[in-house]
């Protein structure tokens, strides 16, 4: 969250993502992808930004499982023009490899993340 919306720079995704990194939304999600490469993902991010006038994620749930992260979110938003809001929680399973996440998948729930990475509840 730190710099906002602006903060999202090629040096930011090179710092925390690989640079073959691929990155796929929810299953139902119309922008799900997947998007393959740092470049990608910069313009996947922006274009999702160029519809809110804010926007903040805060991990709610970090859960360590090897190689990967689950991380369950709640984000939320602003639609651009609009004050309608944008409330979401989900789940994400990000493999990380010498600190750089390489793939990084979304679940609309928890639970299914968790028997994504064998930890099924």
């Amino acid at each position: 969250n730190r710099g906002g919306q602006e903060g999202v720079s090629l040096a930011f995704v090179e710092k925390f993502f690989d640079a073959a990194v691929v990155w796929e939304g929810k299953d139902d999600a119309p922008d799900r992808g997947p998007f393959r490469g740092r470049d990608e993902l910069l313009d996947h991010i922006r274009s999702w930004f160029e519809t809110l006038d804010a926007f903040r994620s805060e991990p709610e749930e970090i859960i360590d499982a090897g190689e990967k992260l689950v991380v369950v979110h709640h984000s939320h938003g602003i639609l651009k023009g609009s004050n309608a809001e944008v409330d979401l929680r989900f789940a994400s399973v990000s493999e990380v490899r010498d600190g750089r996440i390489v793939s990084h998948k979304q679940y609309r729930h928890r639970a299914e993340a968790l028997e994504a990475v064998g930890l099924a509840e």
